[in-house]
């Protein structure tokens, strides 16, 4: 009666809301939608409903009826016999945002857009922290876009407050026009957590004294804001009191290029802020207050110089710290403050993650850490060991512990002693070192997680094992990429049976060959919650795989299954592909690098109905050519929930790359697709064109080696509209020229969440290279750039100088083997300060000389996370040369291992 009254009142409604309702039931429902003009209707929220009773307003959704349609929130909804098909009903929304939670079961997200717009919808309070929880707690499940870059929330009812954590990295959020007052909670969530945020709009919301004061001290190591909007309105500025100008004056000193701080300060005081000379009493002060993270004390501590403001910060600031990496903090303080340091870790409660990587353990860094009272996780990586470190830290609370790196020594006994007192550990992680077996004999009852990675041990393996009986909690053991024989393995498969709550075995890239194997796979069946099961790269050949088929039926709870580089052939993957009936959970299969051909592809084929729960198909490097895969693409449909198909180097040319993507509508979860160096050329790309327009969901597509020229890079270029969710994309090593370089530029605007774009090894010059660089405006999460083993000369390099500022987190940037001069590389350099937590530079093989290398000295300075620094082959002196890779090596911590680590994975 009171929605007829209000109808007849003339008032249009544009949100329903049946949350936290009596049950609703489909009469009611259809009833209700009646009295909508469903033209208008934006937002919908309902919670205790069948699904049958949804079914008016499915009907409607489907049928076009609700066009203006933005949010559906569907939630303890009773489950009916049949699916509700999201992307269908997605298509007939307006920018949809659709949640959907059976009673008793996780929610599904699917949202395939880079922006929320949520504005005009006059929503309340609750409503909005409703869409907000929503998204938090549905982050990583199906269809969820949780790389949303933009997101417009106003006019919320005024007369509620709400706060806003959406659990996704934004770079715009909106929130003009709401009724915020109070702003502690939202710095804490986006100012402070949220590095990709680059505006914020604050505009027309009633914000107090309080607000501004904190939006100020949130922007002091806030360093990626480039823009803020609020508008004071009728605030009379002589009512302010000195804590929002001394937050501003402090954000500016410890970072002079912090454009957001000199903004606000404009609009707050009506002057420009100009701060010179050491940081007064009430700066520093809040200089420690905001301190969240180690990264906030490094910022500070690199621009105070007075001896008593860096004393007192380093006394008092690491009390808020979780996570430090000690080397780099000795090397942020001088000889004097290291007793400063221990006195201000004496005054942590306790530290979540305490890193030593890459440098010497001295008895000062000893000191350091037995100052910390509690740690709960440690990783020490190439670091060289001092007798006295293992008894410096706290074991009591220790839970996780990461070791790595040859330099690792101890003195016999020492680390066996260490773990014994450790009665919470729960996981050991341990990689390139060689510790004796021995040492484990002080296991703690408590592990559940052994690790031991690239250790190149056999014979320590025995003694390994006499220590796991310790630990009948264990749920996972690894041994990857060691030495272990047939012999060895054998003890393995012995001491299965001691382990009965194991639930990952992983044995990939060792020696255990057929023998081996087969005395693990005897004793599989002891392992009744085993889940993961890797055993790769041992050649077991046609008959281990045989002997894992008919074992397969003792895994009934198997969901990840490696099998990648055994020689396989057609033969062993039929014996597999049979029994596959017995592991119906199965979510993972890998054959890569096996011969397995076309007949191994149609043994899986006809198979595949048996695992319906697969969502990683690994073919890469199979050759089951054209033949094999039409039996594969004709199958594929038995997998509906498949995320990723790789069917890499497998000679399927044209007709293979057609029959690859025509199968893909079928599989509407699908999100990484790998056709490359399967000699596709134009022709294929073109059939991939029109493929993949049915899978706007996909996230990455790797092209890489395809043989494609301009032709086939247009018509792939044209079609980036159709998948605005692409994260990667990988163009490398094909025929691409300025012509399809232009085409991938003038696209660029509809891939908003790219992150990795390759383009290296085709035959792009600076025209081409200049336009792709001009459209990177549109992609402000890129974090990794290639346009090595091209054409590029001084205009190519000076393009990308300019882009550098449209991309603030990129990590990566490869413009090696081009014929860049000083003139190129000096603008580039010049501007590296914009991309500051650049990890890997690569500049090898171009025309730089000495004049280019001096800029780049000075550059470092800027980049301070750098890891990777490439210059061979160029035109600089062997000295200067030397000077500044050794100037890396020492302050960026790479060492010889590290780099030996980014070779092998490179290659």
């Amino acid at each position: 009666d009171q929605i007829n009254q209000k109808m007849a009142e003339g008032f249009e409604a544009i949100t329903l809301n049946l949350f936290d309702e009596a049950e609703c039931k489909g009469c009611q429902l259809q009833s209700l939608l009646k009295k909508f003009d469903n033209q208008k209707l934006r937002y919908i929220a309902i919670d205790k409903i069948t699904q049958e009773g949804l079914c008016p307003l499915l009907q409607l959704i489907t049928e076009g009826k609700l066009p203006k349609l933005k949010v559906l929130l569907l939630a303890n909804v009773k489950k009916g016999e049949e699916a509700i098909n999201l992307h269908e009903l997605s298509k007939n929304m307006d920018s949809p945002l659709i949640y959907l939670q059976f009673a008793n079961e996780k929610p599904l997200i699917y949202n395939f857009n880079w922006e929320l717009d949520l504005s005009g919808l006059k929503l309340s309070g609750k409503d909005a922290s409703l869409i907000g929880k929503m998204m938090m707690d549905s982050a990583y499940f199906y269809y969820f876009n949780k790389d949303m870059r933009n997101i417009h929330i106003t006019e919320v009812r005024k007369d509620e407050n709400f706060i806003v954590d959406f659990g996704c990295a934004i770079n715009y959020l909106d929130l003009s026009g709401n009724c915020i007052e109070k702003v502690d909670e939202l710095c804490e969530l986006l100012l402070q957590d949220q590095e990709y945020l680059l505006r914020l709009n604050m505009n027309k919301n009633p914000l107090s004294h309080e607000a501004i004061d904190y939006l100020a001290g949130a922007l002091i190591y806030n360093t990626n804001l480039r823009e803020i909007h609020i508008e004071l309105g009728d605030i009379v500025q002589n009512k302010w009191h000195g804590f929002a100008k001394a937050a501003l004056c402090a954000a500016v000193k410890v970072n002079p290029r912090n454009i957001v701080a000199h903004s606000m300060y404009a609009q707050l005081f009506g002057e420009d802020l100009k701060c010179d000379g050491e940081v007064s009493t009430s700066e520093l002060e809040l200089l420690l207050k905001y301190v969240r993270k180690e990264k906030d004390m490094f910022i500070a501590l690199d621009h105070l110089k007075a001896k008593d403001h860096r004393r007192y910060l380093i006394q008092e600031g690491f009390a808020s710290l979780k996570e430090l990496h000690l080397f780099d903090l000795i090397k942020k303080i001088e000889n004097e403050e290291i007793q400063f340091a221990i006195e201000g870790l004496k005054k942590i409660e306790i530290m979540e993650k305490l890193i030593l990587a890459n440098g010497i353990i001295t008895e000062d860094i000893c000191k350091m850490v037995e100052a910390i009272k509690k740690i709960v996780q440690l990783e020490v990586l190439n670091a060289k060991s001092s007798p006295q470190f293992w008894k410096s830290i706290s074991p009591e609370e220790l839970i996780t512990l990461h070791l790595g790196g040859e330099e690792l020594k101890t003195k016999k006994g020492e680390f066996s002693e260490f773990i014994k007192k450790c009665d919470k550990l729960e996981k050991i992680k341990i990689y390139e070192s060689k510790l004796d077996g021995d040492e484990f004999a002080g296991i703690p009852k408590s592990l559940k997680h052994l690790i031991l990675r690239t250790n190149h041990i056999n014979a320590e393996v025995e003694a390994i094992l006499k220590a796991l009986p310790n630990c009948p909690g264990l749920e996972s053991l690894s041994f990857f990429e060691n030495e272990i024989d047939q012999v060895r393995a054998q003890a393995i498969a012995q001491n299965l049976k001691l382990l009965p709550k194991l639930r990952t075995l992983i044995l990939s890239n060792n020696k255990m060959e057929l023998d081996g194997a087969k005395a693990i796979i005897d004793n599989l069946s002891v392992l009744k919650e085993l889940i993961d099961f890797k055993i790769a790269e041992n050649n077991i050949g046609n008959e281990g795989a045989e002997y894992l088929g008919s074992h397969l039926k003792d895994l009934p709870n198997l969901e990840y299954l490696n099998l990648a580089g055994n020689k396989l052939t057609g033969e062993g993957v039929e014996k597999i592909a049979v029994a596959l009936h017995n592991v119906p959970k199965l979510k993972s299969i890998a054959f890569d690098g096996n011969p397995i051909g076309p007949q191994g592809a149609k043994a899986l084929s006809e198979h595949l109905k048996d695992i319906p729960m697969l969502l990683n198909l690994d073919l890469g490097t199979c050759y089951i050519l054209v033949e094999g895969t039409k039996y594969i693409t004709e199958n594929i449909k038995n997998c509906p929930f498949l995320q990723s198909f790789d069917l890499r180097v497998n000679k399927l040319g044209p007709e293979g790359a057609k029959l690859m993507f025509d199968c893909l509508k079928d599989l509407p979860r699908i999100q990484h697709i790998n056709p490359g160096s399967n000699a596709i050329g134009d022709e294929g790309a073109k059939y991939i064109a029109e493929g993949w327009k049915q899978i706007p969901q996909v996230k990455q597509i790797d092209f890489w080696n395809s043989d494609i020229g301009d032709e086939g890079m247009i018509a792939l270029a044209e079609t980036f509209k159709y998948v605005p969710q692409l994260q990667v994309i990988d163009l490398a090593q094909n025929k691409m020229t300025n012509k399809g370089a232009n085409a991938v530029a003038e696209n660029l605007k509809h891939l908003h969440q790219l992150q990795s774009l390759y383009m290296w090894g085709n035959q792009i010059q600076d025209e081409g290279a200049t336009n792709v660089c001009i459209n990177l405006k549109y992609l402000p999460r890129l974090q990794a750039f290639e346009l090595k083993h091209n054409k590029l000369t001084d205009f190519g390099g000076t393009a990308v100088a300019e882009c550098l500022k449209y991309v603030p987190i990129l990590r990566s940037l490869e413009i090696n083997d081009n014929q860049i001069t000083d003139q190129g590389m000096i603008p580039i350099f010049q501007k590296l300060w914009q991309v500051p937590i650049l990890h890997k530079l690569e500049l090898q093989e171009n025309l730089m000389e000495d004049a280019g290398a001096l800029e780049l000295k000075k550059a470092l300075k800027k980049v301070p996370y750098l890891k990777i620094l490439t210059l061979q082959k160029n035109k600089i002196t062997e000295s200067l040369c030397k000077e500044i890779l050794d100037m890396v090596n020492q302050s960026r911590q790479i060492t010889t291992q590290a780099n030996k680590l980014f070779q092998k994975k490179k290659k």
